[in-house]
């Protein structure tokens, strides 16, 4: 019986081996050049020939008519042959996509990049150097860096935790909350925390990975906040900038599927949460049909387009709008946020575009800040391309790629108080797609740290701080001393007296 119950055992073992695993090995990524409403339909019936077997990473664009498509090795000779029956033109960007993600792996750093607080190379500039050294003095040693690398969620969720030890006047984790299969959803606030009550700043709320297979978007989140925390530490130029804003960043919003695109017999190209619900897709043989796309079941314009209904898509909009942990979890924060966050950046790959609303219809009706938003934006792209010379561009989802409802961007800009709402797509255009091997982990954070400054400059411009003249600062022993307002957060001053000036008068 023994036997029996292990051979058993071994039986299960395999069969869940064999369900969980996924190769791709001879697998390719198309680009197809669609033109016409005749062409896109004989592309849509080839999408329905194959079901299922077939991932649009990119549909074709109305602007183009390019898009990318990952096609199974077995498939790959009828699709090209339908293609060509259908004169839709193509190319092969991609030839053997598990190669790629063989590539990406091996050239993931096993340790980050150091950073100033791990090594001790800065001080944080003369007139901060005192005050850095006694926090390093009781700081917790470091858990090491994951700057420069792709972290698993465990390393992201160490590192984190770490920051707000090693910096407890300025970084604090919070737990917004809790996935389908339990993990925290974590957002790292990071401002002045010394400041009274009565200091107001702007908050600006940055996130990334949605799409479980973005990993450069959750490395780009990460060299954002070690960015962030670095300008606080040397007190270089920035810090004037940076720290008159309360920043809010979630460097990882979908922790499950990201988790799963990671595991030993996971699935490198998951995009959807993991969540699972009692529908007759949903069966032991057909797990692929699990999971939400987060980014289509937020409540504004819910599946409307650009969504699906069948859970076995990668567009699934969920059963019912705001149905993930996910979602309701951003939409509460914000909302019990909405006088605090004024900028909203969320970060996505891939096609380098920095976007602005509406997705859901290219005949909406332009928002009233339109002008506002897309001249930040394209100063944003600017930016980026003063960096690195990579070139990004700007304009509206409908604009540059598709449109789609349920949208986080959206949802934000119609729900709440924010008006300064983008749309990220990171590096690059295909070549790697969503693959980037990890050497591009830190010229791309670059890039997106350049831009999501120039928002903040726009977002400090339109909402100046409010602050007062005194701040209580925290010791190592819990003493409370009392300082004048540090330079940096003087910014604003005169727009506050004009304001107070204006009351008195009026």
């Amino acid at each position: 019986m023994e036997s029996i119950g292990f051979l058993a055992a071994v039986a299960i073992t395999t069969i869940l081996s064999c369900v969980y695993s996924t190769r791709y090995d001879g697998d390719e990524l198309l680009e197809v050049l669609v033109k016409g409403d005749a062409q896109m339909d004989a592309f849509n019936e080839t999408l329905q020939h194959f079901q299922n077997r077939i991932s649009v990473w990119q549909p074709p664009v109305a602007s183009t008519g390019a898009g990318h498509v990952h096609v199974e090795n077995e498939d790959k000779d009828e699709f090209k042959d339908r293609l060509k029956t259908a004169k839709i033109p193509f190319r092969v960007l991609i030839r053997d996509v598990q190669e790629n993600i063989d590539n990406e792996r091996m050239s993931n750093p096993s340790e980050g990049i150091a950073l100033p607080w791990d090594d001790g190379a800065a001080e944080g500039g003369r007139r901060n150097r005192r005050r850095w050294r006694r926090r390093r003095a009781d700081a917790v040693p470091s858990n090491g860096s994951i700057v420069g690398k792709y972290a698993t969620y465990g390393e992201i969720r160490e590192w984190l935790y770490d920051l707000e030890r090693r910096f407890p006047d300025l970084a604090e984790v919070k737990v917004i909350g809790k996935t389908f299969q339990g993990r925290d959803l974590l957002l790292l606030k990071i401002g002045n925390r010394t400041t009274t009550a009565t200091t107001l700043r702007p908050g600006i709320w940055v996130d990334a990975g949605t799409h479980a297979r973005e990993w450069i978007t959750v490395s780009s989140a990460i060299y954002i906040i070690s960015q962030i925390l670095t300008n606080f530490w040397t007190a270089n130029e920035d810090v004037s900038l940076i720290g008159n804003v309360d920043w809010y960043i979630v460097p990882l919003v979908n922790p499950d599927g990201y988790a799963h695109t990671q595991a030993i017999n996971g699935t490198r190209l998951w995009r959807k949460n993991r969540s699972v619900y009692n529908t007759s897709y949903s069966t032991f043989y057909n797990l692929s049909c699990r999971g939400t796309d987060i980014n289509r079941n937020f409540g504004f314009h819910w599946r409307e387009i650009g969504a699906g209904t069948d859970p076995c898509l990668e567009t699934y909009s969920g059963p019912w709008a705001m149905s993930e942990n996910e979602t309701r979890a951003i939409a509460d924060f914000l909302s019990g946020h909405d006088a605090a966050v004024r900028g909203y950046v969320t970060i996505h790959s891939y096609g380098q575009l920095f976007m602005v609303r509406w997705a859901y219809s290219l005949d909406a009706p332009p928002i009233p800040e339109f002008n506002r938003t897309i001249a930040v934006a394209s100063e944003a792209v600017r930016a980026i391309n003063a960096s690195s010379g990579i070139e990004y561009r700007a304009g509206t989802s409908p604009q540059l790629l598709y449109e789609f409802g349920g949208g986080s961007g959206d949802w934000v800009r119609a729900n709440t108080a924010i008006r300064h709402a983008y749309d990220v797509e990171l590096r690059d255009r295909g070549d790697f797609g969503f693959l980037l091997p990890a050497n591009y982990v830190l010229p791309v954070g670059e890039e997106i740290w350049q831009a999501v400054k120039v928002v903040a400059s726009h977002v400090l411009e339109d909402y100046p701080p409010i602050e007062t003249t005194t701040t209580t600062t925290r010791t190592s022993h819990n003493t409370a001393t009392t300082t004048n307002t540090p330079v940096f957060f003087k910014r604003g001053r005169c727009s506050v007296l004009v304001y107070l000036l204006f009351l008195v008068l009026f």
